[in-house]
């Protein structure tokens, strides 16, 4: 077995939680996850395991015993006729596309980023964007666990079908996720247009819109009342790779815009223009670009950040951009980036924020200056007050203030799923600070305290054209 590393501190990559466990392993087998896992449940510690750290919540923290699944990350059986891949779970995404593109294969839809694990990116159904398209776990056609109790469990849609149900999306609370077996596509290049719509235009038209292309997603600049919309489709057309030029001002303008905005953080009222700018450098014209799928699909993050994202019905979504656009235009706190708006299909995974609903996801982020902090919660529970009252589902990934109560009104399969978390681990080795705040009855989860410099914000009015 891999030694354990008792100096091990665990931080996120936005630097919101940190953890330092007992003791922090790196496995390269199953036997020996089974060993940690009964070592951990004969202690009574608790184990979780963590892959890129790109979470913004405490979904992995503990001081019991940590994992990464590094080591593990072979690419298993390929079959090429069926499209149809297993890895091992800690098989890192940006890992996994180089792997299938010399098969000729790709996955149908991605998130933002690659850097995730496969098995972490299943854990909270990762989602990109496209309105006949699941999130990523719907792309699972099975996978092995090793339980609370070391126990190795192999789930479909044929075998151990409500543990398969509830594992697609098992925000680490049912066992150790080892093996994935994924559904593929034919490898794809897409093309992406992007260009400048107007508020207005959005808010009439978002759902129509939002089916003008395979994958469609919106970003909204409250200030200004901009709006870009990029359409990405397949192509068989030729790589419109950038130049070298286009990238060095690409990596210039991100240093101005976070430079801007930690100005911004002592002198709010300066956002509405670094917003104005940010708009004019890079999206106010039509963009065209042409690549293999992933690199299209995947985008730049930039910089740490404080992130909230909610699922809630499609057909809801702009009634809900109407209502936080009226809320945001009254607010006295800053918005450091533009609102994400993106499209997912309906599932059948117990705890997707998809699941029987085809859905909108709305995500806002504030600016995370390095080894500091600004003001978030206002914003915050601004914005969950929305979502809560268009039926909206908290993203798991992200941090957020639903309890078990609130939980089970918009998760209907959430006692379902607690009933195999116990099947699964009934000595509660996988339970930590988060699933405890947030899937057992009787808690009231509140954001955490802020630290660092507070500031009395002026009233910064947004430029409403409702």
């Amino acid at each position: 077995m891999v030694r354990p590393n008792k100096t091990f501190t665990y931080r996120n990559w936005a630097q919101t939680f940190s953890c330092s466990p007992e003791l922090y392993f790196e496995p390269q087998n199953e036997k020996e996850i089974v060993a940690i896992v009964q070592r951990a449940r004969e202690h009574r510690k608790t184990v979780k395991v963590f892959g890129a750290g790109h979470s913004p919540s405490d979904l992995p923290c503990t001081d019991g015993y940590m994992l990464n699944l590094d080591r593990m990350n072979r690419l298993l059986e390929v079959d090429e006729t069926r499209m149809v891949v297993t890895v091992e779970g800690g098989m890192r995404l940006f890992e996994l596309h180089p792997l299938l593109q010399k098969h000729n294969l790709a996955l149908s839809v991605l998130g933002a980023i690659s850097d995730q694990s496969v098995a972490g990116a299943i854990g909270t159904a990762t989602h990109g964007s496209g309105a006949g398209f699941g999130n990523l776990s719907t792309l699972v056609l099975g996978l092995r666990l090793i339980s609370g109790t070391g126990e190795i469990i192999d789930c479909s849609a044929m075998d151990h079908t409500d543990i398969f149900s509830a594992a697609r999306c098992h925000i680490g609370a049912l066992g150790i996720v080892t093996k994935v077996t994924l559904q593929c596509e034919r490898a794809f290049r897409l093309e992406s247009i992007q260009r400048p719509i107007p508020f207005a235009t959005m808010l009439d038209e978002l759902v129509s819109l939002s089916q003008t292309a395979q994958h469609t997603k919106f970003l909204w600049f409250p200030y200004n009342n901009n709006v870009a919309i990029s359409l990405l489709n397949r192509t068989t057309k030729v790589k419109s790779e950038p130049d070298s030029t286009w990238r060095i001002t690409q990596r210039k303008n991100r240093l101005r815009y976070e430079m801007e905005l930690y100005v911004g953080r002592y002198m709010p009222g300066i956002l509405p223009e670094v917003e104005k700018q940010l708009w004019k450098r890079d999206y106010a014209r039509e963009i065209h670009r042409i690549d293999d799928s992933y690199k299209v699909f995947n985008f730049d993050c930039m910089f740490r950040q404080y992130t909230n994202e909610w699922a809630i019905p499609t057909g809801r979504a702009s009634e809900a951009i109407k209502q936080l656009n009226q809320v945001l235009a009254k607010a006295k706190y800053p918005i450091h980036f533009p609102i994400e708006i993106r499209f997912v299909q309906h599932d059948d995974i117990w705890l997707s924020p998809c699941y029987q609903r085809d859905t909108c996801y709305i995500g806002v982020v504030m600016y995370k200056p390095f080894n500091s902090n600004v003001p978030y919660g206002e914003f915050w529970t601004d914005f969950e007050a929305v979502m809560k009252s268009m039926d909206g589902r908290p993203h798991w990934a992200k941090f957020h203030c639903m309890g078990y109560e609130d939980l089970a009104r918009v998760y209907p399969m959430l006692p379902n799923f607690m009933e195999v978390r116990a099947q699964m681990d009934p000595d509660n080795v996988f339970m930590n600070d988060y699933l405890t705040r947030h899937l057992l009855p009787n808690n009231h989860p509140v954001l955490p305290p802020e630290h660092g410099i507070r500031f009395q914000y002026s009233n910064i009015p947004l430029k409403s054209k409702l």
